[in-house]
């Protein structure tokens, strides 16, 4: 059963519907970030931190918008990397030139546009051009160095991550006994980044003044410091294409409501306020990866034949989150001026937030239907996916 609708291209999941559940978690993962983003570019705080007890209920319950990232982050990792696994099952090897090509069809397109209306608009607020920001952009470093948008510092993460990962596969082939890969020390991979990482937070935490704002950028966005994150969502997918055999997995996925809660738990506020603000800065991460891949291991067992419709559309939708993702701020930028959030209520603050949604998802997907998924049919002719 395909679980595309008419008109939408095959995603790089459809090939099986055990995955038709990570769509759903891509629109968990974009809501939340949309939350967060409407919140601080629309300044609609104030009007929240007024509301008594149902802020104090939701600071305990209700994930951070930036755990939104970290979904996508695990998502990527299992996805990207189990392309690699199912062409080595299928073929023995990888092309890694293949996979290059492939990710540049849908990543750079909609990016590269986005980057271009934003240096013409800018030059149009301030008769200058920011060559900087555009390398930064260009080049995809703007993790650590200020870029054109805040957002895309994730997309940084992810194209180094690409490299890192194919990287890793070079290293493991080259020090191989035979000729082919040894996929088995792919465990040992996500072990060196995962203490890598650790290390890289502590001296981070240690050094960099708290107040500062490269502290926020270094503890934030960079990618030694939030790439063990992709690497264990790699890791999952390691599990599941080469450790577990089918009684194993169905074992697993008849944990699926313990994966749910667990997952719930360890992405929400309760786990920061349990740490001391050391600890948290060390951990904090680790332990949102890790119940972002309890969610995703729960995910994986919803199949559209067992969803509700409301489920089935939120799939949908969740298929254009990287459309919507990279449009989000420049479509709250330009609402921004016409909203009134100056005074505005608790309620009116609900409201307001309600709009901005349905305008970045309206564009998100108006962008996804003319860029991304032209471009990713055009690369299914051209370079069909071996895996």
């Amino acid at each position: 059963m395909n679980s595309s609708l008419p008109g939408q291209p095959r995603s790089e999941s459809d090939n099986s519907q055990h995955f038709f559940g990570l769509d759903v978690l891509r629109f968990v993962a974009v809501t939340l970030v949309l939350h967060i983003h409407s919140l601080i570019d629309c300044n609609l705080y104030q009007a929240r931190s007024g509301s008594g007890l149902f802020t104090q209920v939701s600071d305990w319950i209700v994930p951070n918008g930036s755990t939104g990232v970290d979904l996508f982050f695990v998502l990527s990792g299992f996805l990207v990397s189990g392309l690699l696994f199912k062409e080595f099952i299928h073929y023995g090897t990888m092309s890694f030139g293949r996979f290059f090509v492939r990710r540049a069809f849908k990543i750079y397109p909609a990016f590269w546009i986005l980057i271009g209306l934003t240096l013409i608009l800018r030059f149009r607020q301030s008769g200058k051009w920011d060559v900087s920001g555009l390398f930064a952009e260009l080049f995809f470093v703007q993790n650590y160095f200020p870029g054109l948008w805040g957002h895309t510092w994730s997309l940084a993460v992810e194209e180094q991550f690409y490299i890192l990962l194919i990287g890793s596969f070079i290293i493991l082939k080259l020090v191989a006994r035979e000729s082919k890969l040894n996929i088995h020390l792919v465990p040992r991979v996500f072990d060196v980044v995962l203490i890598g990482c650790m290390i890289a937070r502590i001296l981070t935490w240690w050094y960099l003044p708290i107040a500062s704002f490269e502290h926020q950028r270094w503890a934030n966005w960079v990618t030694h410091l939030r790439v063990d994150a992709l690497f264990f969502g790699m890791l999952l997918a390691y599990w599941w294409y080469f450790r577990w055999d089918e009684n194993t997995k169905r074992k697993v996925m008849s944990l699926k409501y313990a994966f749910a809660v667990a997952g719930l738990i360890l992405i929400g506020p309760i786990p920061e306020r349990l740490m001391t603000y050391d600890v948290l800065q060390t951990f904090q991460f680790v332990v949102k990866y890790v119940g972002a891949g309890c969610l995703l291991l729960a995910s994986l067992t919803l199949k559209p034949s067992t969803l509700a419709g409301c489920l089935k559309w939120t799939a949908w939708l969740g298929r254009h989150s990287y459309s919507v993702y990279l449009w989000h701020v420049l479509v709250l930028a330009g609402l921004k001026p016409y909203l009134g959030t100056k005074n505005c209520t608790f309620t009116s603050s609900i409201a307001i937030e309600a709009a901005c949604h349905v305008a970045c998802w309206a564009v998100g997907i108006f962008a996804a239907r003319i860029i991304e998924f032209p471009m990713l049919r055009l690369r299914d002719k051209l370079f069909p996916s071996l895996a």
